[in-house]
């Protein structure tokens, strides 16, 4: 946590710098460009990323992290091919011409999340917390320190190269951080990579699609906001969710990876985990009803102050946002729970439903601004909801599994 506190440290001190340098259409392309690079990431390494904590020998998490790689090799490199040959048409297809030239920089990031999220998985097994903090910290002062130079010398695309910076910052210093903790290339044959690979097939067979879909669905009010209202509003519209997404994302992350490593040790040796569960949701439903409250009363006076009179719009923005915000900050870091049981399947059903009621958000793109966003609210909290049943249900069975086991033990 300290790691992640430092981190959106970075990216809270240096937003309203960059709220002054940049302009709203600015953030439009790379709420764009943002949005397709989280749509492909998630499947840039086959979802294997998830499974490094899982097994019980580190041979076979090596394993893992290497097939991850090459996979992910083969992934950026379709992907690339397609926006060698396709980026006009795509660019045309988002309304965002600006974007053209952009797509072909899309593989290389998609290369460098894939080596730093499953290096990232090796340190969380072998419970290298501060290592891994210390790789988010890079990446924001890589991604930071490289938007500022540029945007201070009139590079209106600093954001994007900024984003780039720090992934690659990442990237270099997790391989590091891995190999100072136990991680090599020993052992990991043709053989036991295939192996593996296979072993935990699960993972891109039940998961890659369907985490796809849950990405999409989480950006595509991104692509209906610039298709539908234009530049201004969708740079207004990407700019807070950047601000919303800072302190959420890391939260999220961070407590995601420290929980896998935990629950998947303590399912491989039969122990409960409900009393944790309770603790952190206790502890994020508290955070979440601050945030709330902060942002609800205070948004617009606070985006004017903090960003500049010209992002007020933006604050309005978040007194409707902040509530879909605050529900998956508190329901979002238990999705390892079903990963960390191998319950992909049911973590799929629900993907699948979630993207069948983002899709409904094209029966409200002709509607003022503001109802739309409140469209998008309630359909995120009903989703989340329906999800913490899901996650309450499992918990519930593996609790129960446990104390039968516990009890014909005595």
């Amino acid at each position: 946590m300290l790691g992640t506190v430092s981190a959106q440290l970075i990216t809270l001190a240096l937003y309203p710098i960059f709220s002054r340098i940049f302009s709203p259409s600015h953030y439009a392309l790379f709420g764009i460009y943002f949005s397709i690079f989280s749509i492909l990431e998630v499947v840039s390494s086959g979802r294997y990323e998830l499974a490094v904590v899982v097994p019980e020998k580190d041979e076979e998490a090596k394993s893992l992290v290497v097939g991850g790689l090459i996979i992910s090799a083969f992934v950026s490199l379709f992907f690339f091919i397609i926006a060698l040959f396709f980026r006009n048409n795509i660019a045309i297809l988002l309304h965002n011409e600006g974007i053209t030239d952009w797509l072909l920089l899309l593989p290389f990031g998609l290369f460098l999340i894939s080596v730093s999220k499953l290096f990232n998985s090796w340190l969380i097994r072998k419970k290298a917390f501060r290592a891994s903090s210390i790789n988010k910290v890079a990446q924001k002062i890589g991604e930071g320190g490289t938007g500022l130079i540029l945007g201070l010398n009139n590079i209106s695309n600093g954001l994007v190269w900024g984003d780039f910076a720090g992934r690659a910052s990442n990237a270099l210093i997790s391989i590091k951080q891995a190999f100072v903790n136990g991680f090599s290339y020993k052992k990991t044959t043709k053989t036991n990579i295939w192996y593996i690979l296979r072993r935990f097939s699960d993972y891109p067979v039940y998961n890659a699609l369907p985490a796809l879909i849950n990405s999409i669905s989480g950006m595509l009010p991104v692509f209906i906001v610039s298709s539908f209202y234009g530049e201004m509003v969708s740079g207004y519209f990407n700019f807070t969710r950047f601000i919303l997404t800072a302190p959420f994302a890391f939260i999220v992350t961070s407590l995601s990876q420290v929980l896998s490593q935990r629950i998947a040790e303590k399912c491989n040796k039969n122990e409960s985990i409900l009393e944790e569960i309770k603790l952190l949701a206790k502890r994020l439903s508290i955070i979440s009803i601050l945030l709330i409250i902060i942002l609800y009363f205070g948004g617009p006076f606070l985006f004017g102050i903090v960003f500049s009179s010209k992002w007020i719009p933006a604050g309005e923005y978040a007194t409707i946002l902040c509530f879909s915000y605050a529900i998956t900050l508190v329901v979002s870091p238990f999705t390892i729970i079903l990963a960390s049981m191998e319950k992909i399947k049911i973590l799929t059903v629900w993907q699948l439903i979630y993207f069948i009621m983002i899709l409904s958000l094209f029966w409200f793109a002709k509607m003022p601004i503001h109802h739309f966003l409140i469209a998008i609210t309630i359909i995120e909290i009903l989703a989340y909801t329906f999800y913490a049943f899901l996650l309450i249900r499992v918990l519930t069975k593996y609790e129960k599994n446990i104390s039968h086991i516990n009890n014909n033990k005595s």
